[in-house]
């Protein structure tokens, strides 16, 4: 089974994205605090739309929203990252000490190893260094640790070209997971779209497959109107929604 290039998804994606590109016509740098002029062949920046800007004033999140400033841009970030950080109970299925297999994984110790302990500290003897311990660890206390996905690094990145290709870097697959993506549609056909909060955008759309003659899975970006599985594969395909419907096999 062989799969569309998707480099164009930004070109798709409401022209929303910008594109590294070659200039073909010259003309003037679009940021306003900018008057450098953009040759014919040289690199810059372009955005359907929008316009040119040149490499020094490459665009980012931060400078495309109305009123944003680089503050209001980390306020609302650090706002966005407190809301995805999670409290996980800290385990620990062997014993912290000697390795083996720990009956209480909420405690560190096992139950040998924590005897020892208290032989060793206050209690010296032993049936009542074992009554401690075994009343301990009948009603242990869970500690917790606050846990920030590691996707979170790859969303802090405001030029958005670069921001995805991080994303993809990182694994899309798990940023499903971290960021705890809504499942909004799952096709017959076994394609399943998901919407994520990537702070900027907050609505992306991701779609998951799998290759039907190897159950590979398949995870890759499509444009946030978007709104079903099957039109997101087919959007991969080139196709129309009715067009992918009649194939009998993706190929």
């Amino acid at each position: 089974m062989s799969f569309p290039n998707t480099k164009d998804f930004d070109d798709v994606n409401q022209g929303r994205t910008w594109r590294y590109i070659q200039v073909k016509y010259a003309n003037q740098c679009c940021n306003p605090a900018c008057n450098e002029w953009i040759e014919e062949g040289e690199n810059a920046y372009w955005r359907k739309g929008t316009g040119i800007r040149c490499l020094q004033h490459q665009p980012s999140i931060v400078s495309d929203i109305p009123g944003y400033t680089r503050s209001t841009f980390d306020s609302a970030f650090d706002h966005y990252v407190r809301s995805k950080e999670k409290r996980i109970p800290l385990y620990f299925p062997f014993c912290q000490k000697c390795g083996k297999n720990n009956d209480v994984p909420a405690i560190k110790l096992c139950e040998r190893c924590e005897v020892e302990e208290i032989k060793s500290g206050v209690y010296t003897n032993l049936s009542r260094a074992r009554k401690i311990v075994r009343q301990f660890r009948s009603q242990p206390t869970v500690q917790y640790v606050t846990y920030t996905p590691g996707v979170i690094a790859a969303l802090a990145i405001t030029n958005e070209m670069r921001k995805y290709e991080a994303v993809r870097k990182y694994g899309i697959e798990k940023a499903i997971d971290e960021l705890d993506a809504k499942l909004i549609d799952r096709s017959k056909r076994g394609n399943d779209l998901f919407e994520v909060d990537l702070f900027q955008p907050p609505n992306a759309k991701i779609l998951r497959y799998s290759d039907p003659s190897t159950g590979e899975i398949y995870t890759d970006f499509v444009p946030e109107i978007i709104d079903s599985a099957d039109e997101a594969m087919a959007w991969k395909f080139y196709l129309t929604e009715e067009e992918y419907d009649g194939l009998e096999v993706e190929a």
